[in-house]
């Protein structure tokens, strides 16, 4: 980046509550673009974006893989589904740097410091009328998601504690909610769509009141 100064310049600390206010005032007037669709449009779409890759010149060995240029360049899809399968011992954690989330050993090559934070990845399992999604959640929507940060929420999975744990189940588990974010098909023990979620919000009653309304009108 260019930074232009002058002897009126005054350089200080960035104030981050203050940023987080400003970004959140943004995102509130400039929410994101998105095309709403069903589970069955996304699981079918992530499968045109498998190609094949043929090995050693032949068409008789190959691999499939995914074509990331249509993964960066696919526009938000926002979609509907009711919390169906949760696992907690399913949850991933890891540590990356807490300025720039990237992941390092020693020292973070981007910011030079070594402060780490936990990151926890959510898998969730979500359903609507055409099909089941698995959905991922990481970070601060996943913690917004579950209620807790990553701290505690690595300690209740630590210690078992059936308690704190059944809450976070009430919470979400046969809840219906917004998502939007972006999908593609992953390889793995388990090939399936996954869906990344950028942002999230809880249906409430008036949803499907609003729903109920537009579907008799249609009649």
């Amino acid at each position: 980046y260019d930074l232009n100064c002058n002897n009126c310049t005054e350089i200080g600390p960035c104030d981050d509550q203050q940023r987080e206010e400003e970004l959140k005032d943004f995102y509130n007037k400039h929410p994101y673009p998105y095309e709403y669709k069903d589970i069955s449009y996304v699981i079918l779409n992530s499968l045109k974006n498998i190609q094949f890759k043929f090995l050693q010149d032949t068409k008789d060995d190959y691999i499939l893989e995914y074509n990331g240029s249509n993964y960066n360049m696919q526009k938000l899809i926002k979609i509907n589904g009711t919390v169906i399968n949760f696992n907690h011992n399913e949850t991933n954690f890891y540590e990356c740097c807490v300025f720039c989330n990237k992941k390092y050993e020693e020292v973070c090559p981007n910011c030079l410091i070594d402060r780490k934070k936990l990151i926890v990845v959510l898998n969730v399992e979500i359903s609507d009328c055409t099909g089941n999604l698995w959905i991922e959640l990481s970070g601060e929507i996943a913690e917004n998601f579950i209620g807790t940060n990553a701290e505690e929420y690595a300690k209740f999975i630590k210690n078992n504690d059936s308690f704190q744990l059944n809450k976070i189940n009430q919470r979400i588990l046969y809840h219906n909610y917004s998502f939007i974010g972006k999908y593609k098909y992953t390889f793995g023990e388990d090939n399936k769509c996954l869906f990344y979620v950028m942002q999230f919000n809880e249906n409430d009653k008036n949803y499907f009141k609003e729903l109920l309304v537009k579907i008799k009108d249609s009649l």
